[in-house]
């Protein structure tokens, strides 16, 4: 006759030598990423977020996430900009470094060619124009230039694609910036609108 005792620790020895196998499989499966925190600088008034990630193994192999964020909107109230970085390397420094510059890369490719000067001159009253309207991706945006003596100035707002310009007052985005001419300064607005809606939508597609 079988001992049921015998077959019982005989039955106990399997499972514990599959439980091995089990978690000794899963540990020796396919490198796992690690990511680490962010680290935040600033570039020509821009935020620049950089998290390294280590995908363990012979050897570890670094890569990073790279974000921006344009001085009109700020990281704790807005996605971010996701800037497109593949590079990889062995060292955790040399990566950081890389996706460092592709991020200044991409801020000074949406920068203007003219300098930001400071706000309009207190004390005048400005004459307003008819706001000059258009959509960015799916996104209203309104600039209405004014004039100030020989400078042009003008206010900006958005609108995402839920509501309407009829309906809601809008999202006022930061600009500072004169100019000599009324065309220039037009641009210089919608490019400000357009870098906060950049900020603001998710980067997966729709």
């Amino acid at each position: 006759m079988v001992d049921p005792k015998r077959s019982a620790a005989i039955i106990s020895l399997l499972w514990s030598a599959l439980i091995v196998v089990v978690l000794g499989g899963c540990g020796s499966g396919a490198p796992r990423a690690g990511d680490q925190r962010p680290v935040m600088t600033e570039y020509k008034n821009w935020i620049i977020s950089v998290t390294p990630s280590v995908i363990y193994g012979s050897p570890n192999v670094w890569r990073a996430q790279s974000r921006v964020w344009p001085p009109e909107v700020r990281p704790e109230t807005h996605a971010g900009i996701d800037v497109s970085f593949s590079g990889a390397a062995v060292d955790r420094g040399a990566v950081e470094q890389a996706a460092t510059a592709a991020a200044r890369r991409y801020i000074d490719a949406s920068l203007l060619a003219h300098p930001q000067s400071s706000s309009v001159p207190t004390g005048q009253i400005p004459a307003d124009q008819p706001p000059v309207m258009s959509e960015y991706k799916g996104w209203t945006i309104s600039v209405t230039p004014s004039r100030m003596q020989d400078a042009w100035w003008a206010r900006v707002r958005v609108w995402p694609p839920e509501v309407r310009p009829e309906t809601h007052p809008g999202v006022g985005v930061r600009f500072s910036d004169t100019a000599a001419e009324r065309s220039a300064v037009e641009q210089a607005a919608t490019a400000a609108a357009r870098r906060y809606i950049d900020a603001s939508v998710s980067v997966h597609p729709r």
